[in-house]
């Protein structure tokens, strides 16, 4: 079990992945995101499987009839994702991987700015 903190930065730091999507941020947040999971889980393919799923992820808002619940939809599944990716590391990585996110998301520490934020 997680505590409640690593489950709150993951929902805000998937919160501003998806939030990034169609906007001039994204390019940057797709490639930081990818890298994160790459680092932490350093087996070949990592990082294209993770782009190949950011990129599934911004098509399905491209096509959605109501972008609001899609958003918010694919919010929760991303925070799951890093949920789960957290929940699987030993606790020395899992504390370093949620270091890298907060550093990534600084909204997720309660400060402003994100990947590709200025």
């Amino acid at each position: 079990m997680l505590p409640e903190p690593v489950g709150r930065i993951a929902a805000d730091a998937a919160g501003g992945i998806v939030g990034a999507i169609g906007t001039d941020d994204w390019d940057g947040v797709r490639e930081a995101t990818a890298d994160w999971f790459a680092r932490f889980r350093p087996r070949d393919g990592e990082r294209q499987r993770q782009l190949a799923r950011l990129d599934t992820t911004a098509d399905a808002l491209s096509l959605a009839p109501d972008e609001e619940l899609a958003r918010d939809a694919w919010t929760a599944r991303w925070a799951e994702r890093l949920v789960y990716f957290l929940r699987d590391l030993a606790p020395p990585d899992r504390a370093e991987a949620v270091a890298a996110l907060r550093a990534l998301w600084p909204s997720a520490a309660g400060e402003d700015g994100g990947p590709g934020r200025g």
